[in-house]
């Protein structure tokens, strides 16, 4: 009865809401699919969003705009045979005397309203503000939901029951000198949360001269990894999901939400011009109250930015190693502690960027550091590897180059030009200098950073950043990925670190498509879209994968990866934001030392990683920065393992409503893995809960299952239990250890003794 009430009153507020709106505008138009209807004013405005076939009309609205702008006379409106309609406005900037040409067309497709939108300048190019308003009137009990590093909500909002899932859980890195407390801690990213007055970044804060910040990592929570927005009504059962593509040309961007149901997606430094005119796109559909829903409707849209072009990538998903080449002696050790792949922390080469010279099979060269290397210990080491039942991903960077770089140039040697690669200053100089990322002389110091103003920027051991948008670099990378796939034949493929420098904008050049500053630039985001575009293809052709560290958090920048390997996952936002990226790819995550294991605790360390999908480091000898060996650390890999390797292969399931922990006695995700699924249940509070499960096959029906098996940390093997059903639900009654279990689904391959 109290449902009813609450039912009734929601909609006569939004039909009194639809109703008001209506009647303010002189005419409208109405763009239907199937289960979502957009009520549009004579201006191309939404006024009105009628979510699924019997709801009634919710007073959403809706408009596009450029800041700075208004509108010169009315629009034009064009209606078409496939149900769609533009509407064409002038939009005027009368402070810069510049205006242009806004179209937007609401089209039905499949089961989403798609608004495009095309801006083109007239007269010289200028840039401002591409904004896409919306307007939600939330109630009492409206959540949100987004792809964010962590949840962030006004606490006064808050009932007891939302502020206990919200809160941290206790734990975090012990490096706190890099990280800012309040980031440092681990908060459940799957819970929507009340409408609130925030503001998020689009893969990290966006780059400017006055604050820079250089060498910015993403571990702050109010970072968004994929540009969508998801508004929920639980007591209707009714959600609305909001969704870029993944294609538009985002140079940058950020989100804005408000209490009053305010949701803003504001593109950055894109340039207006007759030239060149800009594509955007949002998809709006309505599904059930689940954030699954909306997440699983934009992996299923952009299936080429969600799944990895090169399948054998699931292989190499299993707890990681950062090393360099060593003999492996406890093969059957690490493979109990899950262990399956090594990024090789290749101090091989002789200096950044020259990840392979130009030399004959066994010719050395000195490598970083006192040793020598060859092109040919570095390919068995990877046979050696591939031979006891494990990966290498070789390491490659295309932003930085060089060790020792001086500036300005020094003067060109007298030798031989195949020669020149033994010297790093004079390869750079006489064969990639175009590709220097110049620092522009307005951009602010920050501490720890060094940069020349007019030069180059500084990194590590004195390399230099680069641009790798310049046309020689780019084909020195692509020559030397080629020679990876011809001469190191084991190796699964590459992994590329430092994405942080994308954020930049190289004011030296001219991509014909960014406005920076208020001037033409190359943003580095296209350059690295451009060599992708090639780096890509030809590594998935040789059988390679590629995997990256990507400090810059967005799903645009991922159309050729096919995994990450995070550096941050220690610290809670990177765990969460390399999650949300890889619910169809494979995902691994950094442990930086034993002492942030034994400082959680094992139980609290390993449950957020199985909880979200995502593999931690384990205990190596020779790990870069990152956790060795310990005497107890190691123990605690060992007992969670075997429940690692449960998840091989996994995929999340994103049906909507798909799994439910009864009262929030536990925090539960579900997983499809080959040949069945498997579902962590983690952080329990009481010796055992209620689950609810809805796992359907390729056909859409309820799977029809009579007993599952639970795993357990420390136990070698699993424990059957029976499975109940319910309506439309499984039910499992789950017994934890440790406030866990490790449920796995019939399926041959899962039930072995030995998962693996």
């Amino acid at each position: 009865m109290l449902l009813m009430r609450s039912l009734s009153a929601w909609m006569v507020t939004q039909m009194v809401l639809t109703l008001t709106l209506c009647a303010q505008q002189r005419e409208t138009y109405s763009v239907g699919t199937r289960g979502i209807r957009l009520i549009l004013s004579s201006q191309g405005k939404i006024i009105a969003v009628r979510p699924g076939k019997n709801a009634p009309p919710t007073a959403l609205t809706g408009f596009a705009s450029v800041s700075g702008c208004r509108q010169s006379g009315p629009a034009v409106v064009i209606k078409k045979r496939d149900g769609s309609i533009g509407f064409t406005r002038i939009l005027v900037n009368d402070s810069l005397h510049r205006s242009c040409e806004v179209t937007e067309t609401f089209s039905p497709s499949g089961g989403s309203i798609r608004w495009n939108l095309v801006i083109r300048g007239t007269g010289a190019p200028w840039g401002g503000q591409i904004n896409t308003e919306l307007r939600y009137p939330p109630g009492a009990h409206t959540r949100l939901w987004t792809a964010w590093g962590s949840p962030s909500y006004d606490s006064a909002l808050s009932d007891r029951a939302l502020s206990d899932r919200l809160r941290p859980l206790p734990g975090g890195s012990g490096l706190t000198e890099f990280i800012v407390p309040g980031n440092n801690q681990w908060t459940d990213p799957l819970v929507e949360v009340p409408f609130s007055d925030r503001t998020y970044y689009y893969g990290l804060p966006y780059y400017s001269h006055r604050q820079p910040q250089i060498s910015i990592c993403p571990f702050q929570g109010n970072i968004l990894c994929i540009p969508m927005i998801t508004v929920l009504e639980p007591a209707q059962d009714l959600g609305l999901s909001f969704a870029l593509s993944p294609a538009d040309d985002l140079v940058d961007l950020v989100l804005q939400t408000g209490r009053d149901g305010k949701m803003v997606f504001t593109r950055l430094f894109n340039r207006i011009s007759g030239d060149h005119a800009l594509h955007f796109s949002m998809d709006i559909t309505a599904h059930l109250a689940d954030w699954r829903a909306g997440l699983g409707w934009m992996a299923a849209r952009y299936p080429g930015y969600f799944r990895p072009k090169q399948k054998r990538a699931f292989r190499l998903g299993g707890l990681g190693a950062y090393a360099g080449p060593f003999a492996v002696t406890q093969t059957a050790r690490m493979h109990a502690m899950g262990f399956t792949t090594n990024w090789q922390a290749s101090f091989d080469f002789p200096y950044m960027g020259m990840f392979l010279p130009p030399v004959k099979k066994n010719q050395p060269w000195k490598r970083f550091g006192d040793s020598t290397m060859t092109i040919g210990a570095m390919a068995a080491y990877a046979t050696r590897m591939k031979s006891n039942g494990f990966h290498v991903l070789n390491y490659f960077n295309v932003t930085e180059f060089g060790t020792k770089v001086l500036y300005p140039p020094p003067a060109p040697a007298a030798g031989r030009p195949e020669d020149a690669w033994k010297d790093c200053n004079e390869f750079l100089y006489r064969n990639l200098s175009r590709a220097i990322f110049k620092a522009s002389p307005r951009m602010a110091r920050q501490e720890g950073v060094n940069f020349i103003p007019g030069g180059p920027v500084y990194t590590w051991e004195d390399g230099v950043v680069m641009d790798c948008g310049d046309s020689a670099y780019r084909h020195f990378l692509l020559d030397q990925a080629r020679r990876h796939i011809r001469e190191i034949p084991d190796a699964d493929g590459i992994c590329i670190d430092r994405m942080d420098w994308l954020r930049m904008f190289n004011e030296q050049a001219d991509d014909g498509r960014t406005w920076f500053e208020n001037r033409p630039a190359r943003s580095l985001v296209h350059s690295f879209r451009d060599l992708m575009d090639s780096l890509g293809p030809l590594m998935h052709r040789g059988g390679k994968s590629i995997f990256v560290n990507n400090h810059d958090k967005r799903i645009d920048l991922l159309g050729q990866a096919d995994g990450i390997f995070d550096e941050f996952t220690y610290a809670g936002s990177p765990l969460n934001l390399t999650a949300l990226l890889c619910v169809y790819k494979p995902a691994m995550g950094w442990t930086d030392q034993a002492a942030t294991v034994r400082k959680e605790g094992p139980d609290a360390f390993f449950q957020k990683y199985l909880y979200m999908g995502l593999y931690p480091m384990c205990p190596y000898p020779a790990n870069d920065h990152s956790i060795m060996p310990d005497s107890l650390v190691d123990g605690y890999f060992l007992e969670y393992g075997p429940l690692f390797d449960l998840m091989r292969g996994r995929t999340w399931v994103l049906e909507p409503h798909a799994v439910l922990a009864e009262n929030d006695a536990a925090r539960v995700n579900l997983f499809k893995v080959p040949g069945g699924f498997v579902m962590p249940v983690m952080y329990g509070k009481s010796p055992s809960v209620r689950i609810h499960v809805r796992m359907k096959d390729s056909r859409g029906r309820l799977l029809r299952i009579a007993s599952a098996q639970i795993w357990y940390p420390g136990k070698k093997k699993g424990v059957a239990i029976p499975v109940g059903k319910e309506g439309h639900s499984l039910v499992l009654d789950v017994p934890l250890v440790r406030g866990c279990a490790m449920v796995c689904f019939p399926s041959r391959d899962l039930l072995k003794t030995d998962p693996r």
